[in-house]
């Protein structure tokens, strides 16, 4: 228990990159194509459509995708489908992350 304080604590300074992503990040697997959620909202579908717009609509074409995201505290007041924000963005060449 003292080791996940400790990481609270110093806010995962302590970590690799990718190691404190896999600890604050979520997974979801989407058994359906995302014409089949159409009108729906949930954490995977916003992760799946930020996907689509940083990689291409041919990564989120089929069934089966997996979703791997972290909620953003911001915006504040936004509904928690929103603030989803998928792993492979922090995975980006930096220049890359921020267009």
């Amino acid at each position: 228990a003292n080791q996940w304080l400790d990481v609270l604590d110093n806010k995962g300074i302590d970590l690799e990159d990718e190691e404190l992503i896999d600890l604050i990040s979520e997974s979801t697997n989407m058994s359906k194509t995302m014409e089949e959620y159409e009108g729906r909202k949930s954490m995977a579908i916003t992760t799946a459509t930020r996907i689509a717009e940083f990689l291409g609509a041919d990564m989120i074409k089929d069934k089966g995708l997996n979703c791997t995201y972290v909620v953003s505290r911001t915006p504040e007041g936004t509904p928690v489908t929103e603030r989803a924000v998928p792993v492979e963005i922090f995975k980006a060449e930096p220049h890359v992350q921020t267009a």
